[in-house]
């Protein structure tokens, strides 16, 4: 009965802990049990005494059967959460590095290709800003000295004909304006 009890409460602990010398504990507790159950039914003569015996032999063993469900699958779990899961987490950690690696080389290269783009855009800007500049100030002598040399010829002529030049032809005097 003792072993019987013994041998639960390991149980209990196991799975409570995870600890294999617990699992272990339990084995040896249900097994000494059974061997004191066959050696008690051996001197036992009652009838409903070896009945109740052979119960609790049945139910024990029934118990040891679960047990080692319990702790195999306890083990394929551990197995499965402290090896693969653990080495797939490794894994994935790695990848989740390099990945990141990778991430900011890119960044690096996206950042240094967009100052090469940004400085062609500024010397195209300046290039086209200058030409634009040199066509307005042409443009704008042009249309000066377009003005002014009629003007000039204009304040010449009448400068002459103040002066007495009564031979002085007047420039421009075909123009509607």
């Amino acid at each position: 009965h003792e072993n019987f009890l013994l041998a639960r409460l390991a149980a209990a602990r196991f799975l409570e802990t995870g600890d294999p010398q617990l699992a272990q504990t339990s084995r040896e507790r249900i097994e000494a049990f059974l061997q004191g159950c066959t050696a008690l039914g051996a001197g036992v003569s009652d009838p409903a005494l070896l009945q109740r015996l052979r119960q609790a032999t049945d139910l024990a063993t029934r118990y040891r059967e679960g047990l080692i469900s319990v702790i195999d699958a306890t083990d394929g779990y551990n197995t499965l959460v402290n090896g693969s899961i653990a080495q797939t987490s490794s894994q994935f950690t790695e990848l989740t590095a390099n990945l990141v690696s990778l991430m900011e080389a890119g960044m690096e290269s996206l950042h240094a290709e967009n100052g090469r783009a940004e400085s062609v855009a500024n010397s195209t800007t300046y290039a086209v800003s200058g030409v634009a500049l040199l066509l307005a100030m042409a443009s704008a002598w042009l249309i000066a000295r377009g003005i002014t040399r009629p003007v000039l010829a204009m304040t010449g002529a009448m400068t002459r004909l103040a002066d007495g030049d009564k031979a002085t032809e007047v420039p421009a005097t075909d123009n509607r304006d």
